[in-house]
């Protein structure tokens, strides 16, 4: 999509697949599964999607929030590998009111998961530390191939480091562990899986790196928020 506006300020949630997008100022944000975005009504930017394209549910947020918190609202990406446990939580309550019949009690559950969640991204902290060259192999060894990723002590190897550097350096630059990250990698291209009507929860575990599908189950419930299958059923909605 090339640079526009998008006329309304709203919080964007990619369910399914990539896309980049670049702003103002040359600020750009690459993001998949549980990528958020708020956005003003203004805010030029342009918009790449992957190669398998995007589902995106996307909140009006001019008929939820007051002008003077919309005011405030600024173009912002946050992805999914940056978002902590509580936040995405947050985000999973959202899409799953988001899917449901507008009527006066889930409109006002809707206005105030967005309130809650403009609050904690407005204060979520910054990375503390600069990501480092060895560091950035190893994100991208575990995002080319999260299913077939080595663990902790073998990409310590890989780069020259000890394991206990590694986590220690990973979680600061990342915010999570190295585990989690590559989980949360699977669960991506498991949600890519999942957007196919067809696809049998247990090809997608075991295609994506799980043991089998009751791992894959709990460690989806762990990260995201809710089970396989309803995450699936909620994203066919849109």
């Amino acid at each position: 999509m090339v640079r526009h506006c998008d006329g309304h300020s709203r919080i964007s949630v990619v369910l399914a697949g990539t896309l980049r997008e670049t702003a103002a100022k040359r600020r750009e944000a690459e993001v998949g599964v549980l990528g958020v975005a708020v956005k003003s009504a203004d805010a030029p930017h342009a918009t790449q999607f992957g190669p398998h394209g995007a589902c995106v549910a996307s909140i009006d947020l001019d008929r939820l929030i007051d002008d003077d918190r919309r005011s405030r609202t600024r173009w912002r990406w946050m992805p999914g590998p940056a978002l902590d446990k509580e936040l995405r939580a947050t985000l999973t309550a959202l899409v799953e009111i988001r899917a449901q019949p507008a009527h006066g009690e889930t409109q006002d559950g809707l206005r105030e998961a967005c309130l809650l969640l403009l609050d904690r991204l407005a204060s979520a902290p910054p990375h503390r530390r600069a990501e480092r060259s060895w560091l950035r192999s190893v994100r991208e060894r575990i995002d080319d191939a999260p299913q077939d990723s080595p663990g902790v002590t073998e990409l310590a190897g890989e780069v020259g480091v000890s394991t206990t550097h590694l986590t220690r350096c990973f979680n600061a630059a990342y915010g999570r562990s190295v585990t989690d990250y590559r989980t949360l990698r699977r669960i991506e291209r498991a949600v890519d899986r999942l957007a196919e009507p067809g696809a049998r929860l247990a090809e997608v575990a075991i295609e994506t790196g799980f043991h089998d599908q009751a791992h894959f189950t709990r460690r989806f419930r762990a990260l995201i928020g809710t089970t396989p299958a309803l995450w699936r059923r909620r994203l066919l909605t849109f």
